[in-house]
């Protein structure tokens, strides 16, 4: 006997996941040099770090204790960079300089 199944909905369970996972929101993604990143956290921050691509640690922000924070990405060339956001969880999001 062959088993079978049955697609319920097109969304595979995400929607379940996104009303139980808390977030964190980086924006304007991509961004230009000398401008605001904002971060928002379903969670209060406790710090934040800035890499490059290769892995170096640019920037980092300790005991940052609020939901809501910013980068000026004012030295910051163009390309690829990674904020990590240690709340609860640990967050690893892609930041893109234009």
């Amino acid at each position: 006997m062959k088993p079978q199944f049955q697609v319920t909905g097109q969304t595979l369970g995400t929607e379940e996941t996104k009303s139980t996972e808390k977030n964190v929101i980086l924006y304007p993604n991509p961004t230009k040099p000398g401008e605001p990143t904002f971060i928002k956290s379903d969670y209060p921050i406790d710090k934040i770090e800035l890499l490059s691509a290769a892995g170096d640690l640019l920037y980092r922000s300790e005991n940052v204790n609020n939901q809501r924070f910013f980068l000026i990405n004012e030295n910051l060339p163009k390309g690829v960079y990674f904020v990590k956001v240690h709340t609860r969880k640990l967050f690893t999001l892609k930041l893109i300089i234009q």
